[in-house]
């Protein structure tokens, strides 16, 4: 009897199974941690990306596509910190390495950017990538797996996966956020109306439009866009005569959100757990908010 006793008593407990529900939520409360990532990059902002920088930038000669490419240096050195301060040099290396969405290099994306139609140009670009892989790929992962406490929990895979058709309904959401007639409000609601009608899983929702998925939760902005455009106001639009307008505003929304799908369908996306998707997505919509602020800054008129 006492054998008996040491050996339950050695024996681990259970390993305790997260239903559906629990899952999504654990998973949405994951990545919702990993976005204190992007607080910590605006706030860096400040320090790299400050009004005598960007002057300097401006000022010191070359063509759009140099000054781009200066800015560009800059936000990321916000970014490196960031990463580096959460999770350490060796993830910063990783994520600043994540591999360029295929078949567009980041030169090539920044030579996009600088096209008068830009806006069609990438959205034919991603929806081109999307018809030609989707011959041979009939779900495109998001997560793979849940990882809380250094352990793995297997997932219900459809929860965090997409289909031709979803990701197809999932670009057309980009309409929405360039569409200049809809006022913040409206839009948001369109947005919630397009994905109740597309039922796009909660995951890729909270991952590509981060700030909808807060309006769900019934919360505020995130504290991150919040430092984004507090950075905006006191470090860029002081530099320029006419400030940003709406349709910049839009045009940055739209990239970055296609630029989030667009990694999602390639070949380079990791999709083995939510820290290193979630950072992914935050990487790839984070530079193409930057490249498209900085492409846009270029034309305006700087402040006296």
């Amino acid at each position: 009897m006492a054998m008996v006793l040491v050996l339950c008593a050695c024996e681990t407990d259970p390993e305790v199974k997260l239903n559906e529900q629990a899952v999504v939520d654990r998973t949405l409360l994951e990545i919702d941690k990993n976005h204190e990532i992007l607080v910590a990059a605006y706030q860096a902002l400040t320090e790299t990306a400050h009004k005598e920088a960007i002057l300097t930038c401006r000022k010191s000669g070359g063509d759009q596509a140099e000054f781009v490419a200066k800015m560009f240096e800059k936000s990321n050195e916000a970014f490196e910190k960031a990463v580096t301060q959460k999770h350490g040099e060796a993830a910063a290396d990783y994520f600043l390495k994540i591999p360029d969405i295929e078949g567009e290099s980041l030169e090539e994306k920044k030579a996009l950017l600088l096209q008068e139609n830009s806006v069609e140009a990438y959205r034919a670009a991603v929806l081109e990538r999307l018809k030609k892989k989707s011959a041979d790929t009939e779900r495109w992962y998001i997560m793979k797996n849940l990882v809380l406490d250094n352990e793995s929990h297997s997932v219900p895979m459809e929860e965090f996966s997409l289909n031709y058709e979803e990701i197809k309904s999932a670009t057309k959401l980009a309409d929405i956020l360039l569409d200049l007639k809809l006022s913040d409000t409206e839009r948001t609601q369109a947005l919630n109306d397009a994905l109740n009608i597309a039922q796009l899983p909660p995951v890729p929702v909270a991952l590509l439009l981060p700030a909808i998925q807060k309006v769900r939760e019934a919360a505020n902005a995130t504290k991150a866009e919040e430092l984004y455009l507090e950075w905006l106001e006191t470090e860029v639009i002081p530099t320029t005569s006419g400030g940003l307008d709406r349709d910049i505003i839009r045009r940055k929304a739209f990239f970055e959100y296609l630029g989030g799908l667009d990694l999602v369908i390639s070949q380079g996306f990791n999709h083995d757990d939510q820290v290193e998707a979630s950072i992914a997505i935050m990487k790839v919509r984070y530079d193409l908010k930057m490249l498209c602020l900085w492409t846009a800054y270029w034309d305006m008129e700087l402040a006296e």
